[in-house]
């Protein structure tokens, strides 16, 4: 990437902590290429851990905070100390904490809140999200600038946040970089991805939460095997381990499903499977899909809210999310043909890690203080 000439001051990104996430991950990645760049960034986190915190190459400030409201205070003393130029969160409870510790800080901190989810939807995940929309409303407007990252959770954030009229803008995360095939060729230490191995296998990766749906995947891959010899392996870790653990059991699957738990890069092992299904009931965007196109796998994916459909165009199955009859039938499908491996991978190429970061780095140039807002 050619470097830019940034405006002077620190670009800081603000989340709650750095354990497996979609938005946790771009942000790590965000932070380590625009310093490549040339701007200054570090994070901001309620609490230093987290998988990926071994992946950090920019400074980590620790807010010691155990809740986002407790967070707070914290952040507002620590935009007082270090007086960022800007401050990018991530997920709708920090977006709003970013957004009101600045008010309380009294700083000139520009805010970019940004939603990586089907915000609307949230409220299926727990009721700690029934609120979030009204709150929304009332402190987002007062960000710099807003980000999705996706056509559709531009459009399903712009119906919640009305009638407030909002400036969105579309960025997509940055995926694909220049060490996929490096990446993509690491070993992997599991038998069933050995060389030669006969079976077919099944890949799906994410949090082992509710709204990744893994319980609708075991019972679609109950009806694969029912008709044809496959595996499925499920990698990531949560809440939900136990009773997926339990109804792979009564399913009688526990021979044909494994979960290794989290992996410290999943590409090694995409590239080794014959299919990667995502199942979740709604996505912000789907980096687990771009991945394993990249690898050149034929995917499977329910809509989830509608960015999936905009990743795969014409090259993958996209089923009504909670349709088991839908997802077994397209898991079968694609099994027995496959899509091309490099028409996947020169569409996943459209994500690519340089074209996030160059739009990234134009939105940060737009909202830097001096500059007009976004």
């Amino acid at each position: 990437m050619t470097a830019r000439s940034p405006s002077a001051g620190l670009v800081a990104f603000y989340l709650g902590h750095l354990r497996a996430g979609g938005a946790e991950r771009v942000f790590v990645r965000l932070a380590h290429e625009l310093a490549a760049i040339g701007y200054d960034t570090c994070l901001v986190l309620h609490r230093a851990e987290g998988e990926f915190l071994d992946e950090v190459t920019r400074p980590v400030h620790d807010l010691h905070a155990s809740r986002t409201l407790w967070a707070i205070p914290r952040l507002a003393a620590w935009l007082r100390q270090h007086r960022p130029s800007l401050l990018l969160s991530a997920l709708s409870h920090n977006n709003i904490a970013a957004v009101i510790a600045r008010r309380l800080a009294g700083v000139g901190t520009r805010i970019v809140v940004s939603e990586h989810t089907i915000f609307s939807r949230q409220t299926e995940q727990s009721w700690k999200f029934w609120m979030m929309p009204t709150l929304a409303r009332m402190v987002y407007p007062s960000a710099t600038a807003i980000v999705a990252i996706s056509t559709a959770g531009k459009r399903d954030l712009e119906a919640a946040l009305a009638p407030r009229r909002c400036m969105i803008e579309v960025l997509p995360d940055p995926v694909v970089g220049e060490d996929v095939p490096a990446r993509a060729a690491a070993p992997v230490p599991h038998p069933w991805l050995a060389a030669g191995r006969g079976v077919p296998i099944v890949l799906a990766a994410g949090r082992l939460e509710p709204v990744k749906d893994f319980a609708l995947l075991l019972e679609a891959f109950a009806r694969v095997v029912a008709r044809r010899p496959a595996r499925l392996i499920i990698l990531g870790e949560g809440s939900e381990r136990a009773a997926l653990e339990a109804r792979r059991a009564a399913l009688g699957l526990e021979a044909a499903v494994q979960l290794p738990g989290v992996v410290p890069d999943t590409l090694p092992w995409f590239t080794r499977a014959d299919l990667v299904v995502m199942s979740s009931r709604y996505e912000g965007f789907g980096l687990v899909l771009i991945e394993a196109m990249a690898c050149g796998v034929s995917v499977v994916t329910t809509e989830a809210g509608g960015p999936p459909a905009e990743i795969l165009g014409e090259l993958g199955r996209v089923v009504p999310s909670g349709d088991v009859s839908a997802l077994a039938d397209a898991m079968l499908h694609m099994l027995d043909h496959p899509a091309p491996a490099e028409a996947l991978k020169q569409r996943a190429a459209n994500f690519s890690v340089a074209a996030s970061v160059a739009a990234y780095a134009r939105l940060i140039e737009r909202c830097m203080p001096g500059a007009a807002p976004a």
